[in-house]
């Protein structure tokens, strides 16, 4: 079965890019979330797609962290994406994700399997993760990040998918 229902937390405002229509995040006070129900922890494959309009502090892309438990992607520095899990440590990353640019990217992860980031279907790296994601984890949130800096990563999204 899939995951929750989403709740738009916070105002939102619509916008559109050569994507098509988007939901456009502010960085500080809304974010989409999907509760905990059924969220994947073995094997899935994170897709999205859309802008970023400012890449300048630790900001979350989508966060189900709850104690040091869950899996993350977030944003540090100027143009790097960082995917951890059980924490925040960032466990792998890529550069080259500049504000202002539409970019479809996906991560992928299958524990004990591989760990791969792509960029606009181009593979970009990939490893053999060591270790496995705790079941108990935080509520599945898109544009939110639970640790330090700043709440979530500002621009617009086309689309954020989760298949497992």
């Amino acid at each position: 079965s899939g995951i929750g229902s989403p709740s738009v937390v916070g105002t939102t405002s619509s916008g559109s890019n050569s994507l098509g229509n988007s939901l456009v995040f502010d960085g500080t006070t809304n974010y989409v979330d999907y509760g905990t129900a059924n969220v994947p922890t073995t094997e899935f494959t994170f897709l999205w797609g859309g802008s970023f309009t400012s890449l300048d502090n630790f900001r979350g892309l989508i966060d189900c962290i709850s104690g040091g438990n869950g899996w993350t992607v977030f944003q540090v520095g100027p143009d790097t994406l960082y995917f951890s899990y059980n924490g925040y440590s960032g466990v792998t990353a890529t550069s080259g994700w500049t504000a202002g640019t539409v970019w479809n990217g996906a991560v992928r992860w299958k524990a004990g399997v591989e760990h791969a980031w792509f960029r606009n279907g181009t593979k970009l790296s990939t490893s053999v993760p060591v270790g496995t994601i705790a079941t108990s984890i935080g509520s599945l949130r898109i544009g939110w990040q639970r640790g330090s800096g700043s709440v979530g990563l500002k621009g617009a999204r086309n689309y954020a998918d989760l298949i497992d």
